[in-house]
């Protein structure tokens, strides 16, 4: 968030120069009398772009009509996401579209996602970009890969998404099968960050895989959610990713912090 203080009388502020590079810019707030939103990613959707526009002007809205929460309640709030949808935006259609959004982020307690390895059959095979993902550097490699099991998933196809370099994974028929590995998460960090990485066209569900030894074994993994049009019938070849896309994702995710 942009930081900025403004006098008394309402003439001057102190921003950052650049405050493009912030989510919430307060620095409009003196000349134009405006706050400015910059969280949202870019989309061509309509359906994504209307419904953050509409949920930005019922936020102000009720900021500047209502009393808002005391911070004190929100800290002690233990789904601060409750608060923000019932108690200040207090509309059922931003709880729906929102929460349908997050998917998995709402299961976070559940056993199986504590408990439970997770069945990986796409980009994050590819170790560099798993090690930076959780570790924050792509190098290690050493701290991953102790942690991975070849696996099996039968009844499954992974197709690919037009336009995009990662897959789909679809039910499918008794011959499908889609060859992936097993990981051991070290902790609930790691857990939530594969989780976000995977995003909001994937849900998560258990699954029963074959190891290579032939053991059965059960995991959670990130079944496609998106739009079954986007999905081709050709199937997604990890290791044409690996030699032609995976330099490109790494130097892409280089530095960011995953949470």
């Amino acid at each position: 968030m942009c930081m900025c203080s403004i006098d008394t009388d309402g003439t001057t502020y102190d921003g950052y120069g650049d405050s493009k590079l912030f989510k919430v810019n307060f620095t409009s707030l003196v000349k134009c009398g405006t706050v400015e939103f910059r969280q949202h990613g870019g989309t061509t959707d309509i359906a994504e772009i209307n419904m953050w526009i509409n949920l930005l002007i019922r936020f102000c809205s009720v900021a500047v009509s209502q009393e808002s929460p005391s911070p004190l309640l929100l800290a002690q709030n233990a789904n601060p996401l409750d608060t923000l949808f019932n108690r200040i935006l207090q509309h059922p259609m931003f709880i729906e579209y929102y929460l349908k959004r997050m998917g998995g982020c709402q299961s976070d307690q559940a056993p199986e996602f504590q408990d439970l390895p997770v069945f990986l059959y796409g980009t994050l095979m590819a170790a560099p970009l798993l090690a930076l993902i959780l570790t924050g550097n792509r190098e290690k490699e050493d701290v991953i890969l102790p942690l991975r099991k070849k696996a099996i998933l039968r009844h499954y196809c992974r197709g690919s998404v037009l336009g995009k370099d990662y897959p789909a994974l679809i039910k499918r028929g008794e011959n499908d099968l889609v060859e992936g590995i097993i990981f051991y998460p070290r902790n609930m960090d790691d857990r939530r960050k594969i989780s976000n990485f995977e995003g909001e066209q994937y849900v998560r569900e258990i699954v029963e895989v074959v190891l290579e030894s032939g053991e059965p074994a059960e995991a959670f993994t990130y079944i496609w959610s998106g739009e079954k049009g986007e999905v081709t019938e050709m199937d997604w070849d990890f290791k044409e990713f690996e030699t032609s896309r995976l330099p490109d994702w790494l130097d892409l995710f280089d530095g960011m912090e995953f949470t």
